[in-house]
């Protein structure tokens, strides 16, 4: 049974330092269990400061050599432009900390242009770290205001996805850029052991309160609901406090 839990900080600083704080215990305790961690990032701007946390407060205690990075979701964009995520994470925490090269697995954009390629690429890596279906100990998501997450789309119906398909590529909707995506899919996410979605801001309060009380049943965020436990960190803006 999935627990749930919300964890309502005073401002971004502080939801960003109890995030970066409960990420790396995650850490601790998933190498200690298992020997190693496969932890997939999220993209957009909530994420930064948590991952610059990462890097500096907790950047001696947690056994970097140990954590396998992935990525929830990607733009079909070079992966030093300034919207991809691949190089927001190495920005804020990648180029800040002891990890091989060999353990971070980021979405390849550059080998075919469009997101269907790249998503069956990234199917196949996912595959073979895992041998078979993807079980991350921890995937971090972040929450739009029109409820979706990765690049899942309420237009895409992503809940009603085949059960067996660990990766998707398409188009996002048009009030979103870039628009060619690479995500991965609801059964691939809540097969995960932990999710930690992260959230802020007063223009969120209204699709948080309505994915958390699941009265939109079409918002792919309501959907989510992994193997051991899903924690919000949002701060007071955001949980309309």
């Amino acid at each position: 049974m999935c627990i749930r839990a919300l964890h309502v900080f005073t401002d971004y600083e502080a939801l960003s330092h109890g995030a970066a704080a409960a990420i790396a215990n995650a850490i601790i305790d998933g190498v200690r269990t298992r020997g190693h961690v496969a932890l997939a990032l999220a993209g957009g701007s909530t994420p930064e400061r948590c991952y610059e946390l990462l890097a500096a407060a907790h950047r001696e205690e947690v056994p970097w050599e140990k954590v396998h990075f992935f990525w929830g979701d990607e733009r079909m964009v070079p992966p030093d432009d300034p919207s991809s995520n691949t190089a927001m994470a190495r920005r804020t925490l990648l180029a800040h900390v002891p990890v091989p090269g060999t353990n971070v697995h980021p979405v390849d954009t550059t080998a075919d242009d469009t997101p269907e390629a790249a998503a069956t690429a990234y199917a196949d890596t996912l595959t073979a770290f895992f041998d078979g279906p993807p079980l991350f100990d921890l995937v971090l998501l972040g929450l739009g205001t029109d409820g979706h997450t990765a690049s899942l789309f309420p237009e895409d119906a992503p809940h009603e996805a085949p059960g067996d398909v660990w990766v998707t590529g398409g188009q996002a909707p048009p009030r979103h850029t870039p628009r060619g995506r690479v995500s991965l899919t609801l059964p691939t996410i809540n097969r995960a052991r932990q999710v930690f979605f992260l959230v802020s801001g007063a223009e969120k309060a209204d699709v948080l309160a309505a994915v958390r009380g699941q009265t939109d049943l079409s918002l792919p965020a309501t959907h989510v609901a992994p193997e051991d436990a899903l924690h919000w960190y949002v701060d007071a803006a955001a949980a309309g406090e």
